[in-house]
C-alpha cells in the first residue's frame, strides 16, 4: 500500500507499506500530476520504514513512469528518505552524483517531522 500526503503545492510525502503493486504506483502517478503542473522546483519525502517488497508489475510500472519523467528529474530539488535500512544510504550515495540538482537527505524513523520539513522547504519560482 502507498499513502500520499500533500505537504504543500510543490511537495508530497509518499509512505510505502508492505508489498507494493502496480496499482499502488498508479496512485503515486495520479498524486504527482497536479503538483507537476505547478512551476518547479519540487520536494518529495519517501518513507520506506514499512516497505517490504515490489511486485514485478510494480517495478515495471515504476520504471515506465520514471522514464516518462526523465527530463524533469532535476526539477525535484529536495528529497528526503525515511529509512532504517543501511542499503538505502549506499544506494543514495551511488545515484546522487547522477542528479546534482537534487539534494537527498536520509532520516531515521524517529525523524519523520524533519524529513517532511526538508521536503516541504523547497520553494517554487515566482510565476511571471
Amino acid at each position: 500500500m502507498i499513502r500520499i500526503d500533500t505537504l504543500n503545492d510543490t511537495a508530497l510525502a509518499v509512505t510505502l507499506e508492505g508489498n507494493i503493486t502496480s496499482d499502488d504506483i498508479k496512485v503515486v502517478e495520479t498524486a504527482l500530476e497536479p503538483m507537476l503542473q505547478r512551476p518547479a522546483p519540487y520536494g518529495l519525502m519517501v518513507d520506506l520504514t514499512g516497505f517490504s517488497d515490489f511486485t514485478a508489475g510494480a517495478l515495471f510500472e515504476d520504471f515506465r513512469y520514471e522514464m516518462s519523467l526523465i527530463r524533469r528529474w532535476n526539477e525535484f530539488h529536495h528529497m528526503s528518505i525515511v529509512t532504517d535500512r543501511n542499503w538505502v544510504g549506499t544506494w543514495v550515495g551511488m545515484i546522487q552524483p547522477l542528479f546534482p540538482k537534487i539534494e537527498i537527505k536520509l532520516f531515521g524513523p524517529d525523524q519523520r517531522a524533519e524529513a517532511r520539513a526538508f521536503a516541504a522547504s523547497v520553494t517554487s519560482a515566482p510565476v511571471t
